[in-house]
């Protein structure tokens, strides 16, 4: 469990109780967004958040959303709770997981949502019928009112869910025995998707993205969490075994994880290295890192990229060929180092601890890949 929790997903699916239960079990401050998001609502109105707005559900959710996600990651960053033994549990309704995955640093937040996307409005109506007290805003709405408002749930429900897949995010259905999930979910949250779940490639996202943090071990064994500080000076190579036992690597740890794990399902893969030419007498340790290690795997005639160190690209792509695939992730880092040209070497393993110097000079000992223009063109 990291140090705050957000428990996203569309009205009424279970998300203040998830979180007051962890609250309760767990030692985190439940903050209530949506109290918060209503006090925005009436104390700024210029900001043009409208929680019940009467526009489309999804285009709504997306507007506050972008908005919203930038405030909870300024929560985090305020830093009241860096010297606390807990942190904050949020839940949340306007949250899409574009824009955590844009806004939100994952080493310090972890986030699971939940909906109602297997039922359809009508029968999301008589739910809430059989279970609405009078602690609940809905009770005090008519029907018709009512009516709409579940199938909005339905739809941002449904939209959630295939948003998750996409990132690899946890979504839970709450429209069964709910009593037994939010159970089930209490007990098992500190390890809630072990190594053994993975079957297939999105499984292996869904599994770095709540188990592995981008970090570094460094020459002392002392680790550094979403800091680059003296990277250079103090870096050294993690084994397999040192990554799984501290949930944590840069980009070469993490492809190095990916490939055991695509090893593991006998998928087809390949790592390379992309980075900024220094030869093997550069001696500029307070520069800042200009190397990044991604994997490809192969399926079906296609090829694919897990993204996860990178957490504002994470999730899996797909390219219709190796070469493509390679220019367009090269590009992205070219165009992020303000033009500098960057080859790219496939490796067949990590050296283990070795500096980021000696990792470099092992980088350009390998032949660069050439990239077939004529294949692309094709």
């Amino acid at each position: 469990m990291r140090k705050h929790i957000i428990i996203a997903g569309a009205p009424r699916s279970g998300k203040s109780t998830i979180a007051s239960l962890i609250a309760k079990k767990y030692g985190y401050q439940h903050i209530s967004m949506d109290s918060i998001i209503a006090g925005i609502e009436k104390t700024f109105p210029e900001l043009g958040i409208n929680s019940d707005a009467d526009i489309d559900v999804i285009e709504n959710t997306k507007f506050i959303s972008e908005k919203i996600s930038k405030f909870i990651q300024s929560m985090i960053d305020s830093g009241e709770y860096d010297e606390q033994d807990y942190g904050m549990v949020i839940d949340v309704c306007e949250l899409l997981p574009c824009d955590y995955v844009k806004n939100i640093n994952p080493n310090y937040c972890e986030i699971y949502y939940f909906g109602t996307s297997s039922l359809t409005g009508f029968e999301r109506f008589e739910e809430l019928k059989k279970y609405d007290t009078d602690k609940d805003y809905t009770y005090y709405l008519d029907d018709t009112l009512n009516k709409k408002k579940c199938d909005d749930i339905v739809r941002l429900s449904k939209y959630n869910e295939e948003e998750c897949k996409k990132y690899g995010f946890l979504y839970f259905e709450t429209s069964g025995d709910r009593e037994n999930l939010f159970k089930w979910f209490i007990n098992n949250i500190e390890n809630i998707y072990p190594i053994e779940n993975i079957k297939t490639p999105l499984d292996i996202l869904i599994y770095l993205n709540y188990n592995i943090v981008y970090g570094w071990l460094d020459i002392n064994d002392n680790k550094h969490i979403s800091s680059m500080k003296d990277f250079r000076r103090l870096y050294r190579t993690s084994t397999l075994d040192e990554i799984l036992k501290y949930k944590m690597g840069v980009c070469a740890e993490q492809v190095l994880l990916i490939k055991m794990l695509l090893d593991k399902l006998n998928i087809e893969s390949k790592m390379f290295c992309t980075r900024i030419y220094e030869d093997e007498s550069f001696n500029d340790l307070d520069s800042n890192e200009h190397m990044h290690c991604f994997i490809l795997y192969y399926m079906n005639d296609k090829v694919y990229q897990i993204e996860h160190p990178n957490f504002f690209e994470v999730g899996i792509k797909e390219f219709n060929s190796e070469d493509e695939a390679i220019e367009k992730i090269n590009e992205y880092y070219v165009n992020m180092s303000g033009g500098y040209p960057r080859p790219v070497t496939q490796y067949l393993e990590l050296p283990p601890h070795v500096s980021f110097k000696e990792l470099n000079i092992y980088m350009n000992n390998l032949e660069e890949h050439k990239i077939n223009n004529n294949a692309l063109n094709n």
